[in-house]
């Protein structure tokens, strides 16, 4: 059987002269068994339908803030710099992916952005707005002090979800590194895990296929996680098979 291609959206530099890429999100997808391919930005709507037929899974990675006007709101106190080239390109890509059912995994940014392209909400900053607390009253660290292969909280999986029958556990350490997270899910989709404070932290989409997001960063962890590991080759797996 042939590796799969594994579509993945890239940063933008403030300047707008680099596009880059973590080594470790490639190198969790070549782990996995597929191959990666970085995705420019600058492309129309006809480009990016081609890219959605020719390859076979996607990977929205993690990045800057998606603008709120993409999902019907001003910008907020504490709301971080978006990515005009970027959110451009995502929403294309995701409509034209999302057109043919192909598989797709969405990663701190990507759950965000996926939620938000297909009608939902984020929290805009989550120490000024979200108002879960852990059952003592204390605010749980969502950027957390730790470098990226280090687990810092908990989050608890749905029983009934995608990504309990790919993990086999109803509860998970995770790595945490956003301030932004899914507020409300979009129509058709579900909340797949919860941090312990009640934050969203994996959301899917049951009558899709293949449609899953997750906040926590698997990729600092792949290489020696195998939990992590499976995330990617879940992506690989459903992409090889076309669901």
């Amino acid at each position: 059987m042939k590796k799969p291609w594994i579509g993945v959206t890239l940063s933008e530099e403030e300047s707008g002269k680099n596009m880059f890429l973590r080594a470790n999100y490639a190198t969790s997808i070549w782990q996995a068994g597929g191959i990666p391919v970085l995705l420019p930005y600058y492309g129309q709507a006809e480009d990016y339908e081609r890219l959605a037929e020719e390859l076979d899974g996607f990977l929205f990675s993690g990045g800057v803030d998606v603008d709120p006007s993409y999902f019907g709101e001003e910008t907020f106190a504490g709301c971080g710099s978006a990515s005009t080239n970027r959110d451009r390109m995502e929403k294309m890509l995701y409509q034209a992916v999302y057109a043919l059912k192909k598989p797709m995994l969405g990663i701190c940014r990507g759950i965000q952005s996926m939620n938000i392209f297909q009608g939902g909400t984020i929290w805009q900053d989550i120490p000024r707005y979200f108002p879960g607390r852990l059952a003592d009253g204390q605010a749980l660290a969502h950027q957390q002090p730790s470098e990226g292969a280090v687990s810092s909280h908990t989050v608890e999986i749905e029983p009934d979800s995608l990504l309990y029958r790919l993990l086999g556990t109803g509860s998970l350490r995770v790595n945490s590194f956003h301030h932004q997270a899914v507020r409300e899910c979009a129509p058709g989709v579900k909340v797949a895990a919860r941090a312990k404070d009640g934050l969203i932290e994996a959301v899917e989409m049951p009558e899709y296929g293949f449609w899953l997001g997750v906040q926590w960063h698997p990729e600092y962890m792949a290489a020696r996680d195998e939990n992590a590991a499976r995330l990617f080759r879940g992506l690989v797996e459903a992409s090889s098979h076309g669901v």
